[in-house]
């Protein structure tokens, strides 16, 4: 999105685009850190705040069919539990939770270990999601009744912040609060379901991508995500991945070492897998070869041949032509 709305290159940010324009990818925090940088350098002195111009834009991610299931609860606090409970399965450093104070009703989320520097950005992107899901249920005429954001905003822009959510908003906070009347939560949604499982049927790549869907929370399954992340710059190396977690070489290698696996084996079960799923999708054994970072082509059939008992050919040959 903001490639488009700031006229830039693809290759402008250096999260490769390949990982922004795909959905359950998971991005190592001081790469979204540097994000958010090279999103407020598009800044222009006579402009307003990169993310209030985007969040114009901004809607729920689009789940397909988990998302009827996921904002289908008997209301609104039902629903808000469970996408709580997933949020935590998306983003490692988040933990969601609604409160209740008297008359209102206050839905919390907690970032962790975000830079101060561009923490408001990630607190504006939680209460658009927020404010989307409410009005998704409620309807589009919902406003909250109050709105923390952590932070720190220009007094310039400000009253477009306000003109945004419609409500008063208290910056510097320590965490995303969106505060509602609380006999709404018990509300039933404004958008009608049938009641039918047709509703919830996936298909297989549906069911692919929620599958295979990293939990951040799970060590070794992030450290196998950072790994085919990290391919998109070079073939992944031990210090780049210690780096992206705040580890030595040493405790990564100590780490896996514990789970009876090297990172050399780890890597090489990790970028065979890549490739198959390219393999699979008809791209050239030369591609796949350099996308996943290997110098030369015997290098990587080695790898491959090692980890699957046959060359990318004969797999080619074998599994891809027979579809």
């Amino acid at each position: 999105m903001a490639i488009l709305e700031f006229d830039l290159k693809k290759s402008y940010f250096d999260i490769p685009y390949d990982v922004i324009s795909k959905p359950h990818k998971l991005v190592p925090l001081p790469d979204i850190e540097h994000f958010y940088r090279q999103l407020a350098a598009c800044k222009k002195a006579d402009k307003q705040d990169p993310m209030l111009m985007l969040a114009q834009k901004y809607n729920v991610i689009p789940l397909g069919h988990l998302k009827n299931w996921l904002l289908s609860g008997q209301d609104v606090s039902m629903s808000i539990m469970r996408l709580a409970n997933m949020l935590k399965l998306i983003q490692s450093n988040a933990q969601s939770q609604v409160v209740i104070v008297k008359d209102q009703i206050g839905w919390r989320i907690h970032i962790k270990g975000v830079a101060i520097d561009v923490i408001q950005y990630e607190s504006v992107r939680a209460a658009i999601g927020m404010l989307n899901i409410l009005r998704y249920f409620f309807g589009e005429s919902f406003t909250p009744n109050k709105l923390c954001l952590s932070g720190y905003c220009h007094e310039r822009d400000q009253k477009q912040y306000r003109d945004l959510f419609q409500c008063d908003i208290q910056w510097h906070q320590p965490r995303t609060e969106m505060w509602f009347d609380r006999a709404m939560a018990f509300s039933k949604s404004s958008v009608a379901f049938e009641d039918s499982y047709s509703n919830y049927q996936m298909g297989v790549d549906d069911l692919d991508r929620y599958f295979n869907m990293p939990d951040p929370l799970n060590k070794v399954q992030g450290i196998i995500s950072t790994i085919a992340y990290q391919r998109h710059y070079r073939l992944p190396r031990l210090v780049d991945v210690a780096q992206k977690w705040g580890w030595s070489d040493q405790q990564l290698s100590r780490f896996l070492r514990q789970k009876q696996v090297s990172f050399s084996q780890l890597r090489s079960l990790v970028l065979a897998n890549e490739a198959i799923t390219m393999l699979q999708k008809g791209v050239d054994i030369e591609q796949v070869r350099h996308r996943l970072g290997y110098e030369n082509q015997v290098s990587f059939t080695n790898m491959f041949k090692s980890m699957k008992g046959m060359t990318p050919k004969q797999y080619q040959q074998r599994f891809v032509s027979e579809r």
